[in-house]
């Protein structure tokens, strides 16, 4: 379950935390003929590809190309088989203790499926990390500490043997780096290296890539335990697939992004690029698909430093699929969960929110598909010996702060209307319902955004039609006008859904002991104090609703709607936006 509290580093951690309420593998031999490369000077930092390698895929290719074409600073490795490597990218999910966690919106509010949003609708996600910085190899703690941006774990004040730390790869798995584990099989020694040795491997089933981690993991316990992570009584990190939490949050930039940015672009901050230079997918204008992957690398980085988590291979996670529904995933789990569309994709099928599900099985077997790979992540235990006592303690102090708080005996609709409030230590109640407030009121203003330019455009479509134009174009202009009209009428209804969420959440706030909201926002505002202007935009929400708790009655329900968004979001609310 979710917890109520977090921490994030300025301009770091980009998370927004705003929780709803209803969230109750092998040895191979080093290649000689690639020492001499692997020995030598490494190619200059860069976060994006030079424009040579879009022309590479013809080319026998350089060992490089399979497993690191694009080093940058900050590189975290490992060996492999066949004079290989895996390399990934230090993610930092801060929490101030081990029963906390990092929160940040899933899912996406519009990937052009709106009457499908069940597939992947927006909600509150909850992360953190395996690793405290004791916890990893001493050369790795030392580029870590050197790292500014990463200078996470611990947040100043928060006690340096907190977990905080977690490793994704920073590219799809090659077909070279598959063959070398699973395979045995090191191109120079039984085969030639081809130009599809750096393609992600795909046509592989998720228990092959399950398969994969587990035999990769024993192949490093085996040949190389120093250059793990580890804990006490024998305990390693270990490799396999990532969360969907953990892998979109990566995706969109981590912590090397803004709240808002966060939260609210539809993919990680571009800076001006066009997507082709960070995506391999099929543009609307393509009259089709490419023809077959590009390697690995062969587009620019996101801001955590991963290549291709938009388009080229969709990727498997972890856990199955689930549907989204109110903010929360639904009970029934599913097939394979793919993430981050394939070059065979649209641009709206590749936002890192977008979700998918594949089968296990086929009547011919384990589900396999040309456009579908994977990347790894490296974790840990979140029980080692060395936290069990602290766990326990952590427990203790919860439960004494909150001894009449029973989640599994309030129901969502007694937790809404107030029932739930007990005392005024019920501090774990009114938080939940306090950052259901939150999290309704940043979803208004998400939609407000999008209802704005919506109406503009929908304004310049009727500007449009009112011109002498060929009857052709006419229909065009139509058409579009028609398209606008039904997304903004879609934007306002998932608004209103919103709003009917935050006056559900002011109206139980309003039934709560005083004393206990006041200190669950002043346990906020402090947790957010000095983070610039993320600080700022929280500290004005949680005005917002104190007012609203003074004042606003809801006599007769529905009465106070206008007046909550003409308050709330009045720089972007038109006259046409209350209709």
């Amino acid at each position: 379950m979710c917890n109520a509290r977090f921490c994030i580093q300025k301009r770091e951690a980009a998370a927004q935390p705003l929780q709803r309420l209803r969230l109750a593998a092998m040895s191979g031999a080093v290649l000689l003929i690639f020492a001499a490369f692997l020995a030598g000077t490494q190619a200059a930092a860069q976060e994006c590809p030079s424009p040579e390698r879009h022309q590479l895929s013809n080319r026998v290719p350089l060992i490089r190309n399979m497993v690191d074409p694009n080093p940058i600073d900050g590189d975290f490795v490992l060996p492999m088989p066949c004079g290989g490597k895996m390399v990934f990218r230090l993610v930092c999910a801060p929490a101030p203790a081990l029963l906390e966690d990092l929160r940040f919106f899933a899912g996406c509010a519009n990937c052009q499926r709106t009457t499908t949003a069940f597939m992947e609708d927006r909600r509150p996600a909850c992360l953190a990390g395996a690793f405290a910085s004791a916890d990893l190899p001493e050369a790795w703690q030392k580029k870590a500490a050197a790292m500014e941006k990463e200078r996470c774990c611990p947040e100043p004040g928060t006690d340096p043997g907190l977990p905080c730390y977690y490793f994704i790869g920073k590219y799809e798995v090659s077909r070279f780096q598959w063959d070398a584990v699973m395979e045995a099989d090191c191109p120079g020694w039984d085969r030639l290296v081809t130009s599809d040795d750096p393609r992600p491997k795909t046509d592989i089933s998720w228990f092959e890539a399950v398969d994969f981690t587990s035999r990769y993991t024993g192949w490093l316990i085996e040949n190389h335990p120093e250059l793990l992570p580890r804990f006490a009584g024998g305990r390693f990190g270990h490799l396999r697939l990532p969360t969907e939490v953990e892998w979109e949050y990566a995706a969109r930039g981590g912590h090397r992004v803004s709240i808002e940015e966060l939260n609210h672009e539809a993919f990680f901050p571009l800076h001006g690029r066009p997507l082709s230079d960070y995506a391999v997918y099929t543009a609307a204008s393509a009259p089709k698909p490419p023809e077959k992957l590009a390697w690995i690398g062969s587009r620019c980085a996101n801001p955590l430093g991963l290549f291709d988590t938009a388009g080229n291979a969709a990727e498997m996670m972890l856990e199955p699929f689930r549907f989204v529904v109110e903010s929360r995933l639904h009970g029934a789990a599913g097939g394979v969960l793919l993430k981050g569309g394939s070059f065979r994709r649209r641009r709206s099928e590749i936002l890192p929110g977008r979700r998918e599900e594949a089968p296990f099985f086929l009547e011919t077997g384990a589900f396999r598909s040309g456009d579908v790979g994977f990347r790894v992540v490296l974790s840990g235990i979140v029980t080692p010996a060395g936290r069990i006592d602290r766990l326990k303690n952590e427990w203790q102090v919860r439960q004494e702060k909150q001894p009449n708080w029973d989640a599994s005996a309030a129901t969502p609709s007694e937790a809404a209307s107030g029932e739930a409030f007990q005392t005024s230590e019920d501090a774990a109640s009114v938080s939940r319902v306090l950052w259901q407030a939150l999290f309704s009121a940043e979803s208004i203003l998400t939609h407000a955004r999008r209802i704005d330019t919506l109406q503009k455009r929908l304004v310049g479509w009727d500007a449009l039609k009112k011109e002498a134009v060929p009857e052709v174009e006419l229909e065009y202009l139509t058409r579009r006008r028609n398209a606008t009209a039904e997304r903004l009428a879609q934007e306002k209804a998932a608004r209103d859904r919103f709003l009917d969420l935050y006056v559900d959440s002011i109206r139980a706030l309003q039934q709560a002991p005083g004393a206990a909201v006041q200190e669950q926002i002043g346990a906020l505002l402090n947790s957010w104090a000095g983070r610039g202007g993320d600080d700022t935009a929280i500290s004005g929400r949680l005005d917002t609703i104190q007012r609203h708790i003074r004042s606003v009655s809801f006599q007769p329900p529905g009465s106070e709607n206008e007046k909550i968004l003409d308050e709330f979001v009045p720089e972007l609310i038109p006259p046409s936006f209350r209709e």
